[in-house]
C-alpha cells in the first residue's frame, strides 16, 4: 500500500496539465492517513519521497524527467516535468512512500529492513531468507480493512520445496511460475490463478539506422 495512482492510491484526485511549458501533473492527496509510527502523510512527505529516490537514481527511465516538486498545502503537490511523455501517469503505481521521520530517527540502513509505510499490515520481525512477520494496522486508513489479523510471508528459494510446503499445508498461497504452477493445475485441493503478461519489444528509431 501507498502507491500514488493506484488501486490504493494516496491520492485520492491528479489533474494532467500536459500542454503547459513546463508540463506539470499536481496530485490531491486524501486527508486523515497516517504512517505506522503515527506521523502524517502529507505533501511534504511525498515531496521528501520523490527526492530521495532522484538522489537514489531509482527508476531513471522516469525520474530523469522529474524537474521540481512544490508543495501547495499540506495535502497537495506539484510536479513539474521539461517535457511530457504519455508515460508519466502509469509510472506513479510504482512509487511508494515511507515515513521520512522513521528515515532521520534510524537511518538508511535500519529502513532497508523495516517498513514504516501508510499500509493495512505493520512489520513485526524479519529474518534474511527465512520469513517477515506483519500484524494487523488498526490505524489503516480503509475502513473495514485488513480483513486478516497478521500475515506471514516465507521466503522459499528452492521451487521443490515451494511445492512440499503447499501440499502439506505449511502455507495458503503460493506465488510462483508456470512450471510450478502447472503441477498443481489437476489438483481440486488448489485454486490456480493466472494472468496474462505482455511482451517487452523494442522498438528503434527509424530515423536513425544506427539507434
Amino acid at each position: 500500500d501507498g502507491s500514488m495512482t493506484g488501486n490504493s492510491a494516496l491520492a485520492h484526485d491528479f489533474k494532467i496539465d500536459a500542454t503547459a511549458n513546463p508540463p506539470t501533473m499536481t496530485f490531491y492527496l486524501r486527508k486523515g492517513i497516517k504512517f505506522i509510527d503515527g506521523t502524517d502523510l502529507n505533501a511534504q512527505a511525498v515531496k521528501w519521497n520523490m527526492e530521495m529516490i532522484t538522489k537514489g537514481g531509482l527508476y531513471k527511465s522516469t525520474t530523469d524527467y522529474w524537474k521540481a516538486f512544490d508543495v501547495i498545502d499540506d495535502h497537495t503537490l506539484r510536479v513539474t516535468f521539461p517535457m511530457w511523455r504519455n508515460t508519466m501517469l502509469r509510472a506513479w503505481e510504482n512509487y511508494y512512500v515511507v515515513s521520512p521521520t522513521a528515515y532521520d530517527r534510524n537511518g538508511n540502513d535500519w529502513m532497508r529492513l523495516n517498513i514504516v509505510g501508510t499500509g493495512p499490515f505493520k512489520q513485526t520481525d524479519f529474518q534474511r531468507d527465512v520469513h517477515t512477520k506483519y500484524t494487523k494496522n488498526d490505524s489503516y486508513w480503509q475502513k473495514g480493512k485488513p480483513y486478516l489479523d497478521g500475515v506471514q510471508m516465507l521466503y522459499v528459494a528452492d521451487q521443490l520445496t515451494q511445492e512440499a510446503i503447499m501440499r502439506s499445508g505449511g502455507a495458503e498461497a503460493l506465488t510462483t511460475n508456470p512450471k510450478v504452477g502447472s503441477r498443481f493445475l489437476n489438483d481440486p485441493a488448489f485454486n490456480v490463478v493466472t494472468k496474462a503478461a505482455g511482451p517487452i519489444s523494442m522498438v528503434p528509431d527509424s530515423l536513425n539506422t544506427d539507434s
